[in-house]
């Protein structure tokens, strides 16, 4: 990278204690002129950095240069910094061999063994890691500790991880004493209402009842209770309008392949009534289960879009319309996936399940579902929230995956354009992908914008 006077910037071949952030007072010919960065009279001698030791001046990644002309660069940096000093965290200490070879397997990083030990002597000078030398080796190992600030990062990321414990040490105790199979479903269900009512905001009330108009009893229903009454209520069971229910979630103690299943055509029962402006969520939540997490996202996928050389007798549940089906599924302390709008091969836009899972096995299951749940509870009016205050605080432990597309290319209105059905089918694709991209950006964090905006 190129450097420029005033950046800040660190010498690589200084001793990992000696390690400290320069400015770059002058760029010559043949050397650069260092200078303290709170020198800014230059009434200090500089450092002279001459011939080929100015290939050691490394650059900071968060500079304004950096940042305008390689920002997914500095991105990076942070990704690499989080995943390290989780690693740290999880270990104590590590030796730094040991860690350039980690991040070399890290898949969101793409770094040369070099460039990585030069991030690594970054963050230390920057504090956030503290190195320590055992010279008792003939080749001295320098290993790294957490600093301050880390420690205090660490602990941010560990909170975001708790909210699973709030569920797992009570769920088990019941299990250990109660065998009796509904009574440990009614309790471990109550038990994921009440984590949910101490952290919605208070708009919101959460119950188990029915919509009025489906059938179909729901074990969590949340809904609008300043906005709109309930037609019936009796403690916590309620019958609610559909135009106040804001989410539903499925809960099942152990969650199988065909439980699953139900749950999907249970939250498929109220398409009819969800006119997605903005749409309901849709969740399933299992404390226990014995598929896979890829297990899991495979009978989603199946379920809405099944393989070719799939043996099932069982009709997919085709998605016509945007945001028709599953909203995230979670399984506490083994699996978290939720659907996103994405280009697919054929540049359409289509729905696609992803996966969230930790790199060092943090139980981050609760707090991603909890993130999405609240992302679809943001009130109309509000302004851009901070409802990804949980990614953040997992950060880069957490690694995003796409599974699968859960429609074909022609799904929605993309088949009315490749059947020529319609007056306008070119139109009706054109507010079909508006609606989304509305959509998605108010899951995102940023302002609703109605209907007819």
């Amino acid at each position: 990278m190129k450097a420029h006077v005033n950046e800040l910037c660190i010498v690589t071949s200084d001793d990992w204690h000696d390690l400290k952030f320069y400015k770059i007072r002058s760029i010559g010919d043949k050397q650069f002129e260092l200078s303290e960065p709170d020198d800014w009279n230059n009434s200090k001698p500089p450092r002279i950095i001459k011939g080929d030791n100015q290939r050691d001046i490394f650059t900071s990644p968060f500079s304004i240069h950096a940042r305008k002309y390689r920002p997914e660069f500095a991105q990076g940096v942070l990704l690499v910094r989080d995943f390290v000093s989780s690693l740290v965290h999880s270990r104590g200490k590590i030796a730094c061999g040991d860690l350039i070879g980690l991040i070399m397997e890290y898949p969101r990083a793409e770094l040369s063994p070099e460039l990585a030990e030069k991030l690594l002597k970054y963050f230390v000078a920057q504090g956030a890691f503290i190195a320590t030398v055992d010279k008792r080796k003939k080749i001295p190992i320098v290993s790294l500790t957490l600093g301050e600030q880390q420690i205090e990062w660490e602990k941010q990321r560990k909170f975001a991880g708790s909210l699973a414990s709030e569920l797992d040490a009570l769920s088990d105790r019941i299990r250990l004493i109660i065998s009796h199979g509904s009574t440990v479903g009614t309790y471990r269900e109550n038990l994921l209402q009440g984590v949910l009512k101490k952290h919605l905001p208070e708009r919101y009330h959460v119950a188990t009842g029915f919509i009025y108009g489906c059938a179909r009893q729901i074990d969590i229903l949340i809904y609008d209770r300043l906005d709109y009454a309930p037609l019936f209520r009796e403690g916590d069971l309620v019958v609610v309008p559909s135009e106040a229910v804001r989410a539903i979630i499925e809960v099942k103690t152990k969650i199988s392949s065909q439980q699953l299943r139900d749950s999907l055509e249970l939250l498929d029962s109220i398409n009819y009534l969800d006119d997605r402006w903005p749409p309901i969520f849709r969740g399933v939540f299992g404390f226990e289960s014995e598929m896979s997490p890829l297990q899991l996202c495979e009978h989603i996928k199946n379920y809405y879009n099944p393989s070719d050389d799939i043996d099932s007798d069982a009709i997919p549940e085709i998605i016509c319309r945007p945001y028709d089906h599953i909203s995230c599924a979670c399984v506490l302390g083994q699996a978290f996936a939720y659907v996103r709008y994405s280009p697919n091969e054929d540049n359409r836009i289509t729905p696609m399940l992803y996966t969230k899972t930790s790199v060092n096995g943090l139980t981050g299951q609760v707090s991603h579902f909890m993130q999405e749940l609240l992302s679809f509870l943001r009130y109309g009016g509000l302004k851009n929230n901070y409802y990804d205050y949980m990614q953040s605080m997992l950060g880069a432990d957490t690694l995003t995956e796409k599974y699968a597309d859960l429609a074909t290319s022609s799904w929605g209105a993309y088949f009315g354009m490749d059947n020529g059905i319609g007056d306008n089918p070119e139109q009706e694709v054109e507010e079909m992908k508006q609606h989304i991209h509305r959509i998605q950006s108010w899951l995102e964090g940023g302002c609703f914008v109605s209907k007819d905006a």
